[in-house]
């Protein structure tokens, strides 16, 4: 319940009022403990090996989907999680969210919008 409560508390300190959020751990509690709106896309749950691989994954942009807000755990609940997501969604990740937030088992970041001059 700790390892719970201080991802929340992270999100509580950073969230804006139409904020998405989504978790690359084993699940994502955030969205209903804090009232937000999930991320349309994402998961229902991330377990490296069974529902995601190196060879067979859904897309970043259809894992991330319109996220706002995404929360990383430093250890995950399923292990395997720190080798699978760095190495199929880290480059995704790195190239359209900053890090906005750290405490002592989470790390949260903000989607970084479109690149500088970017236009539709």
């Amino acid at each position: 319940m700790d390892y719970v409560n201080d991802g929340l508390t992270l999100v509580d300190q950073y969230r804006l009022p139409d904020d998405t959020i989504m978790s690359l751990d084993f699940s994502n509690p955030f969205s209903y403990a804090l009232g937000m709106k999930p991320a349309p896309g994402g998961a229902i749950t991330l377990h490296y090996g069974v529902n995601f691989s190196e060879a067979r994954h859904p897309s970043a942009e259809r894992l991330f989907g319109e996220a706002k807000l995404v929360i990383i755990p430093k250890k995950p609940t399923d292990l395997l999680l720190a080798v699978g997501i760095p190495l199929v969604y880290g480059p995704y990740l790195k190239a359209h969210f900053h890090l906005i937030g750290e405490s002592p088992g989470w790390w949260l970041y903000r989607n970084a919008g479109p690149a500088p001059g970017f236009q539709d």
